[in-house]
């Protein structure tokens, strides 16, 4: 969770992973998204050309909308601390706002607008918000957050956090890991060809493939500790599967408890 303070996060040299089924419930479907956009590349990239920037429509996701059970334990253990973070799945990026931990359900953090220039940057603006005056609030502590759902391609985020009791705004902050290879859908044979990048404390990454039943291949990647970028290219070999549908995930282990962070989830196929 990066925190108005940036907290840095440790990757511990120890992997347990263990993938749900309800995130291979999403792979047909990620995988059909994908075989799709491929069929139709030649009028969309047309049209996609034409088009330098865009301002969507703000999809706000609520847990019933996870495509992942991992992300169950992603916001559970992010809602506490006031900040922001991100967990991408197939072709798309969650961005996640947390206000911490708050006294009544008065105080609220809401997205109210994203636009996603040319440049692939997208401009957030977050609303931070109190209690209405004279309205009552049952006293229990809640710990409001929004998240909202962006294409993974979009390179970094402009938050601008707005109203009072904000935190200063973090400007331009980026996700910690890219994968740009496998690509959502991409059909594996033997070879996990892994490209990215990511910026981690330590230098310190976790990768897993896993095909619905076990996992195939586990690696600790070490490279250059944050601020700095460490690459993570590298073609590995992997147990033979024995379904259709894998995973692949990366990600660093907090040092703060143990929890995965900067989570990128790519479904994918395995081939012969």
């Amino acid at each position: 969770m990066r925190s108005v303070r940036q907290r840095p996060a440790r990757a511990a040299a120890a992997l347990a992973l263990a993938l749900t089924w309800g995130a291979f419930a999403a792979l047909g479907a990620a995988c059909g998204r994908e075989d799709a956009a491929r069929a139709g590349a030649g009028a969309g990239s047309e049209a996609s050309e034409k088009q330098s920037a865009s301002a969507p429509s703000i999809r706000h996701v609520s847990e019933e909308d996870f495509p992942a059970a991992e992300m169950r334990e992603w916001l559970a253990v992010n809602r506490q601390y006031r900040g922001w973070t991100f967990f991408t799945f197939g072709d798309t990026r969650y961005l996640m706002i947390s206000r911490g931990e708050s006294p009544n359900p008065g105080y609220r953090v809401e997205v109210t607008d994203v636009a996603i220039g040319g440049d692939g940057v997208a401009h957030v603006r977050v609303a931070w918000k109190n209690p209405d005056p004279g309205a009552v609030y049952a006293q229990v502590v809640s710990y409001p957050v929004d998240i909202v759902a962006t294409p993974a391609e979009v390179t970094a985020y402009e938050l601008v956090f707005e109203g009072e009791g904000a935190p200063q705004s973090p400007g331009r902050v980026e996700p910690n890991i890219v994968v740009t290879s496998p690509r959502p859908g991409d059909a594996l044979a033997g070879t996990l060809k892994l490209r990215g990048r990511a910026r981690a404390f330590e230098g310190v990454v976790q990768l897993a493939l896993e095909d619905g039943h076990r996992v195939l291949l586990r690696k600790t990647l070490q490279g250059e500790g944050a601020p700095a970028w460490m690459s993570l290219d590298g073609d590995f070999t992997y147990d033979a599967p024995s379904n259709e549908h894998g995973m692949l995930m990366v990600y660093v282990d907090s040092a703060r408890d143990g929890s995965k962070q900067d989570v990128v989830m790519v479904p994918v196929r395995f081939g012969k």
